[in-house]
């Protein structure tokens, strides 16, 4: 089986959304493709990233509860909210532009995200905007 590039996956997303629109069921259909995909490690992490940006906000949390094998934690749900929300609108916000509260519930997300990626024997990096502005990402 030939890995998909990042530019046909990205066609292709454009075509179905031409040809349907941008519904439920298409944002569905692609964010769970895109989670095998990124499972069976055919696409890296970045691809998917850059190409869930190109489908409607739908079914962000269940996406997430496959990716965790378990239900978001309803002490995470405004982490995940606010986190979602700024990611899928490609919005990096300083941390001075954000409440103190909503650091509060970010981290406790983000710990959260990783302590279960680590337990599950993955590698966990941190990246920093200044490690983003090294490698000449947004």
């Amino acid at each position: 089986m030939m890995k998909p590039t990042e530019e046909e996956l990205k066609s292709r997303i454009e075509d179905q959304l031409e040809w349907r629109g941008a519904t439920d069921t298409v944002a569905l259909l692609w964010r769970g493709y895109l989670l095998a995909l990124l499972e069976w490690r055919l696409i890296e992490i970045s691809v998917c990233e850059r190409l869930l940006r190109l489908l409607p906000k739908k079914g962000l949390k269940e996406w997430h509860e496959i990716c965790l094998g378990e239900p978001i934690k309803p002490e995470h749900e405004k982490g995940i909210d606010s986190f979602l929300n700024d990611f899928n609108n490609g919005i990096v916000r300083k941390s001075e532009e954000i409440s103190e509260a909503e650091k509060i519930e970010r981290k406790k997300f983000l710990e959260w995200m990783k302590s279960y990626f680590e337990s599950k024997g993955n590698k966990v990096i941190t990246i920093t905007r200044e490690s983003r502005n090294q490698n000449n990402e947004p």
